[in-house]
Parts: structure tokens; sequence; C-alpha cells
């Protein structure tokens, strides 16, 4: 027991070790206040561990306290993960998992669909950007977290979830019985829609989407592509390396994202030409003139054709940030509705017991310096797929693009 207790302790002055390195610890030896919060909950973890009527699971007592103090920052997107969770956004990361393909958030106590992911249990069912899960398997959502919420729909490949979900112009929630898969995120669909006018839908960011748009890219112009449509729709994002790499592909030269992280001026993300290379670099204090840190040499192929870009309510994050740049530097049209609105960076701690945390560390702005968040990203051409649109499988989004491109409307150029 003792030798249990003294672990036990160890874990919580690891972590105390930690906020000394982010500077918290020195504002805790200067406040009382500070002081006597962190002795209240010395004492109530030793109260609880010691008089509880039943024997406590420290690990569980320990993630209780880590999630609680996560919830006190009121970000949807900072969030604790067990281990299991971890490992299955480590997945998603890589390009595959089980569950029904959609990305969930929760949003005022509600949990809300992002986006179904393209061919997945959960589009091929219907399940709409927006729609409210009230019940999963008969639970109901309105006091379940996230994490919770998440491990509950998702499951082996096979197994069967039912979601009772409510959508905007309904009378009464629907139940949806949906049969779970494995999940292959394959980043990119692509085509030729005539003779000269290219088709790449890029459904997620993660670590496949760069060369399987290259790849997209490559035999649409060996196939004759003089113009292209990039479809984000429905898109929820991933990492902001790979939005770097995808919007290098459209951008020769100039700023793909500014962040602002506490404390510091804004930064920004550009791509400029380094003798015969062309580079992302991240530039510090950013205020137009070069202090440059080379990041990567870049592995994209600049392609200088009429471009048109896709969005809806379901494209986030990294989606948000390749739309807004193509936008701002006057690369190409963006047709569609009004994005989703997340304009947040996180990063990503693995933890030593294999749980990880992801911390919102920076809000991202558009080249010209539109807050995501606040505004989203708003289209140049507004055009709303109707019910009616759906039921006919008639996409007038996609053939706003194609009638854009075939009048053959001259690029505005990067101001």
């Amino acid at each position: 027991m003792r030798l249990k207790r003294i672990v036990f302790i160890g874990i919580i002055l690891i972590l105390m070790a930690g906020s000394f390195v982010t500077g918290y610890g020195l504002r805790l030896v200067r406040a009382d206040g500070d002081i006597a919060s962190w002795q209240s909950f010395w004492q109530v973890l030793s109260l609880v561990h010691n008089h509880f009527v039943e024997k406590t699971d420290d690990t569980k007592l320990m993630y209780g306290a880590i999630e609680g103090m996560l919830k006190a920052l009121n970000d949807p997107y900072t969030r604790f993960m067990e281990p299991n969770v971890f490992k299955e956004m480590r997945e998603e990361q890589e390009g595959h998992f089980d569950g029904v393909g959609m990305v969930v958030e929760m949003s005022d106590d509600v949990l809300k669909v992002v986006s179904p992911i393209a061919g997945s249990p959960a589009d091929k069912i219907g399940l709409k950007s927006g729609d409210r899960i009230l019940k999963i398997d008969g639970k109901e959502t309105k006091d379940m977290d996230l994490k919770t919420a998440v491990s509950r729909i998702r499951g082996k490949a096979g197994t069967k979830v039912t979601m009772t979900v409510m959508r905007s112009g309904w009378e009464k929630p629907k139940d949806f019985a949906l049969t779970r898969s494995v999940i292959q995120l394959k980043s990119v669909d692509y085509r030729m829609l005539d003779e000269s006018i290219g088709y790449a839908y890029l459904k997620v960011f993660n670590e496949k989407s760069e060369p399987e748009l290259t790849e997209a890219i490559e035999k649409l112009q060996a196939k004759g592509m003089k113009a292209m449509v990039l479809d984000l729709r429905n898109d929820p994002g991933g990492l902001l390396s790979v939005a770097i790499e995808i919007a290098a592909h459209f951008i020769d030269e100039g700023m793909v994202v500014s962040v602002k992280e506490r404390g510091k001026k804004r930064d920004a993300y550009v791509i400029v030409r380094d003798g015969n290379r062309r580079v992302a670099e991240y530039i510090e204090d950013y205020d137009g003139k070069k202090n440059i840190k080379v990041i990567d040499t870049l592995k994209s192929k600049y392609i200088d054709i009429p471009l048109v870009v896709l969005i809806n309510e379901g494209s986030a994050s990294a989606s948000e940030i390749v739309a807004g740049a193509i936008q701002d530097m006057g690369r190409g049209k963006v047709i569609g509705t009004r994005s989703f609105g997340k304009g947040s960076v996180q990063s990503v701690y693995p933890l030593p017991d294999g749980s990880g945390l992801t911390v919102t560390t920076a809000k991202y702005q558009t080249p010209k310096g539109r807050d995501v968040s606040r505004d989203k990203i708003v289209p140049d051409i507004e055009v709303r797929l109707t019910e009616d649109d759906a039921k006919k499988r008639k996409d007038t989004q996609l053939e706003k693009a194609l009638e854009v491109l075939k009048a053959g409307q001259p690029l505005k150029k990067a101001s």
C-alpha cells in the first residue's frame, strides 16, 4: 500500500514539475490564493484516496482530475485522451480506424456532426453536418463528454450502433442504425470532368494526403487537365504541416497562414523561392520583412492553372487554411457555402502511459488577417445545395464551378 501511494503521489509531482516548466509554478509561489487552491486539491485527493467507502482507482482519479482541469478552459479542442483513444487518433492520422466515419464535436453540451467521411457508413446512411446526436444506443448525450460519446460511437468493425438524430427542419428526431466498418481514410478521389477540367476531392488532411494529391494532379495532367476543381466540402481538416504542403500546390509564393500564440506577435508560414528551390518558412514576428528560418523544402509542385475551390459548412480547420489562402492570394475562386469556422491550432503531446493531450496553442488567420473562428471562410460565389438537389443527385455547386472555369474568368493577382 505504501509503495502504491508513493507512486501515486509521484505521478502528481511530475505533473507539478511540468507546471513549473511552463512558468505556472512561478506564479504559484507568489500568489497565496493559488497556493491555497493547490493545498485544497491535495487535501481532497488525500481524503478521497484514504477515506472513500470503496477502494479508489488511482489512474481513474488522475484521469478525472486532468479532464476536470481541461473542462475549466471551456475549449472543446483542448482534450485529454486515454491510451485507447489516443491510439485511435494516431491511427486516424495514419489513415485508418474502426467506426462509422464521421467527425463530431461537443458544443454547448450538444453533440453535433461536423462532417461525415465520404463513403463511410455515416455518409451512406445520410448523416449531415450540423445534425444533433441526442442519443447513442438509447443513452442521452446531453451530459456526456466528447470522449465518452466518441467511444460509444466507435467500436469493432461489423458491430452496430444506433443514434437518435435531430436535424434543423425536422419535427421530431429519427433513429439511424449503422454498422461499423474499417474506415480507410483514402485522402483523394479524382477524375476528369471533361476533356480539360480535372477534379480532386480531398477528404482529410492526414499523412497520406499530400502524396495522394500529387499523384492525382500528375495523372490528371497526363489526361490533359488545363483547369481544376479542388473539392474541400465536408473535409474536417487535420495536420497543419499537410495544409501548408497542399496549399503549396496552388500558391507559388506568399503567405499560407499566420498564427498567434500566447504572448507573441503574429508569426507566419510563408512560401518563398530560394534559388531553384521553393521552401516553406516560419517567420517569427511577421511584419512583411524577412526574418526567416527554413522549415522544409517543399515536395509540392506548383501548378499554374485556373482553379476553383468548393467548400461548405463541413469544411473545417486545415480545409479553411487552404481555401482561405487560395482566396486571399487571388489564386482561385471559392464556391459553395460558408465554412465551419475552426480557427485554432492544436499541439499534440504524447504522455508516458500511452495517453495523450491536445492543447489549443494558437489561433490562426488567413493571409489578409481574417479571423476564421469568427468570420469563417465566405465563398466568392454562394451556392446552396437544396433537399431537392440531394434527391435528384444534382450537384449545383460543382456545376457552378464548371461554369466559372469554362467561362474563363480571369483570376485576380495576389495583393
